[in-house]
């Protein structure tokens, strides 16, 4: 029998394959296998929605809450939905006999191919093949074609092809399931059917329009009846291809909603299947030319990181300013779609190097926020921002109250109280984009007023002693959830201090230009002089707790005073475990970190620290950090990386590099782990490639793992689209640009090369 499907797919690398169907596994499949293209994520769900499936189609930016409960990320109508049945048998994994399986998510198409043989209980035997991709050409359509074909005798099958409305929410802890819309309209006109829902709180409409073509032999036909009923000879396939296109009222006005997706969805049925099938292709070809990473020799590590950025580039979205990413992406409901400090320190470094668009728009979704982050600061009693720990549509604070601890257990979350440091990563990753990109437009219009309204809130955060004349930022939790409600964190209060520092130099910078914007900013948010040196003051004054050598930093006021264990045990991934003598109500009472806290600070701020700080703080905090968040491994493996601790570095490396592929943490099934898959990637530029961006410019120190020959990847830096190519004892740029050479550091020194040409390095 025919592979219709088999020639379009890319070489192994490029694949994740799936060769039997488990059940205890379906949930991680249905996340890995999601398919995206910044605007919707679509989980990666069998077509017949076994026991157990769960289908999710998430739009970006679109939330909803019921009642008292916390706004979500809303889980659509499902329009994969395509069930077949013979003689009352449903053809379905876990319904009828399987007797071969395959799924292959390819990921430099975006292609999701499926072929099972089925056995029914007449002891005969159907070929299923399907294949789908939400189109990267056109965000707003999708596809999916199956041929269907009876291999023993004739048989009578009846279709079932619906928009499933039925979709609902997981309920976290005791909520339930819950929907958040209602069907306002369903019809059919011109063999096209329409369905349009409204969510409940927020009154978005989403509206959906699909078309189904029946292919039977030389016959092309339409057939948009809920139920279709065929016979079909043996040895006969049939074809059926559904076309849909999505829509919401956050796109064009209500009342255009319809039309748009009507229109939409003809021409697409218009250009056909293989048309837009090409299309697609060629848009994916184009995201992947600045994103991927090329490894020699080939192994199952290209493969995973590419996995990584797949993943990224699903989620990032080159239109829409009022959206970002969610710590678990548009693949899942875990965090209920919240989006975190994640998205700013982990996943846009990813961007702005590679789609600098998308960095853009992520940052711009903080500024469009930033109304909501003065009231929030004002509801807490300070003045500037005080951007959300969880943060959703509006801005506003949306964690949650309640959480099941490492044992279980439910305890109350203060995230959202006290977790500020998220206001420094923001103005961090700010700043970060703009050094990067020198994209004076954006800090003109938005990037300006998020550091100074950031340092603002630094200024009103802080508590003076008198009698030592310095300031402390106190009762904050920092990185290290473990610790709540402590004194002087050493990552909070960097980042106000670097926040409050970096907010002074660019008023200085742009008060000689006084461009017209400037002008206009300094007038809206009411800047003043006096508050400027008032921020030098604070910067100046702001403690951070060292030991007496003043090499090791203290994670917060009394942290070297708690009980200290040693890690006795690693599990089978070399993580390590909690000593069985410590209960996990009494952690707070140790020195167990949860994630990198002052090893992030290390990471962050590099530039800050001497190589012997470096080592020393590694190894100190290093020893003693649990890694019970995702987006810690990545961090341990690039600071390992730098400092020499190379085995242990790469144990990282490979831990971040396979959370999801191999579900480590046992929660894949609630969505992707944003965090890591920018840390990982993070790891191979910023640890193994050894590149780092300051005020000076750009630069490369890079240190191949043993076995890697060779490591390939490109970066927007300004105006350069710079090509790297990493070897044991070379390193080779190929710099493209309008300007005649680039300045950039290698391996310590500061270099002019000329650009449009290769230029090679030795160590």
């Amino acid at each position: 029998m025919k592979d219709f499907y088999k020639h379009l797919l890319s070489d192994n690398s490029w694949l994740i394959k799936e060769q039997n169907w488990s059940q205890r596994n379906q949930g991680a499949r249905e996340t890995q296998f999601t398919l995206g293209n910044g605007y919707l994520g679509s989980r990666g769900i069998l077509e017949e929605m076994p026991c157990d499936a769960y289908p999710g189609t998430y739009v970006a930016g679109v939330y909803d809450k019921i009642g008292a409960m916390v706004t979500e990320l809303v889980n659509l109508p499902n329009p994969i939905s395509f069930k077949i049945s013979a003689q009352g048998e449903k053809f379905g994994i876990g319904a009828m006999d399987v007797l071969k399986h395959e799924r292959i998510m390819d990921m430099q198409k975006g292609l999701l191919k499926r072929r099972t043989l089925f056995l029914n209980a007449k002891k005969e035997r159907f070929d299923y093949q399907s294949l789908r991709f939400f189109s990267m050409h056109n965000p707003h359509i999708g596809i999916m074609q199956i041929y269907f074909t009876p291999l023993s005798n004739a048989t009578n099958v009846v279709v079932e092809n619906i928009i499933d409305t039925s979709i609902t929410n997981k309920g976290v802890l005791t909520e339930g399931e819950k929907s958040h819309f209602e069907l306002k309209k369903f019809t059919n006109l011109k063999n096209i059917n329409y369905v349009c829902v409204e969510t409940h709180d927020r009154k978005t409409q989403v509206g959906y329009a699909s078309c189904l073509k029946v292919a039977r032999g030389k016959r092309f036909f339409s057939a948009n009846k809920k139920i279709l009923h065929f016979k079909i000879k043996r040895g006969e396939t049939l074809c059926f291809t559904k076309f849909f296109s999505i829509y919401t009222s956050r796109d064009v006005k209500t009342s255009a909603l319809e039309n748009e997706c009507m229109e939409s969805l003809r021409n697409a049925v218009d250009l056909r299947f293989n048309n837009l099938l090409k299309q697609h292709i060629s848009a994916w070809q184009k995201k992947w030319l600045n994103a991927d990473i090329i490894l020699r020799p080939k192994t199952d590590l290209q493969k995973a990181i590419r996995f990584n950025i797949y993943h990224m580039l699903i989620c990032g979205n080159e239109t829409d300013k009022k959206v970002s990413i969610p710590a678990r992406t548009l693949s899942g409901e875990g965090y209920r779609g919240h989006i975190f400090w994640d998205t700013e320190i982990f996943i846009l470094p990813f961007f702005i190097y590679t789609d600098p668009m998308v960095a853009c728009n992520m940052l711009y979704y903080r500024y469009y926020t930033l109304d909501a982050a003065r009231d929030n600061a004002k509801k807490q009693g300070f003045k500037g921002a005080l951007f959300p720990w969880e943060s959703a549509d509006t801005g506003e604070e949306t964690t949650p109250e309640w959480h099941k601890d490492l044992d279980g257990s439910i305890v109350r979350i203060h995230t959202g109280e006290i977790q500020h440091h998220i206001v420094g990563d923001i103005a961090y990753a700010t700043y970060q984009y703009y050094l990067a990109t020198k994209d004076e437009d954006f800090m003109k219009k938005a990037g300006l007023e998020i550091i100074f309204e950031s340092a603002r809130f630094w200024a009103s955060r802080v508590e003076y002693n008198k009698t030592r004349k310095t300031y402390h930022i106190k009762h904050v939790i920092g990185p290290d959830e473990f610790h709540i409600n402590v004194n002087d964190n050493a990552y909070t209060n960097t980042i106000a201090k670097w926040n409050l520092t970096i907010a002074q130099r660019l008023y200085k910078e742009n008060r000689i230009i006084m461009h017209y914007l400037f002008k206009k900013l300094v007038k809206k948010i009411k800047l003043s002089e006096e508050e400027i040196s008032h921020w030098e003051k604070i910067s100046k004054g702001l403690v951070i707790l060292k030991n007496k050598n003043g090499n090791l930093i203290e994670a917060f006021e009394g942290y070297f005073k708690k009980k200290d264990f040693p890690i006795k045990e690693l599990d089978k991934n070399f993580m390590p475990l909690l000593p069985k003598s410590v209960l996990v109500k009494d952690i707070g009472k140790t020195q167990f970190v949860k994630q990198a806290d002052v090893v992030m600070l290390l990471h962050l701020f590099r530039e800050f620290y001497s190589a012997k700080q470096k080592k020393e703080n590694f190894s100190y905090y290093d020893k003693r950090t649990l890694h019970k968040s995702s987006l810690s491994p990545s961090i341990h493996a690039i600071l390992g990386w730098e400092t020499g601790n190379f085995d242990k570095a790469y144990r990282y490396f490979l831990y971040s590099l396979y959370v999801d592929l191999k579900n480590f943490y046992g929660n894949t099934a609630d969505g992707i782990h944003a965090a890591s898959l920018g840390g990982t990637w993070q790891v191979v530029v910023y640890g193994f490639a050894g590149m780092a961006l300051s005020k000076e410019g750009l630069s490369f120190s890079p240190v191949l793992p043993t076995g890697i020959k060779l490591i390939k990847f490109k970066v927007k830096y300004k105006d350069y689209n710079i090509t790297v190519s990493l070897r044991e004892k070379t390193i080779e740029l190929l710099p493209l640009s309008k300007h005649q050479t680039l300045k950039i550091k290698i391996y310590e020194r500061m270099r002019k090369i000329p650009t449009n040409k290769r230029t090679v390095f030795l160590p």
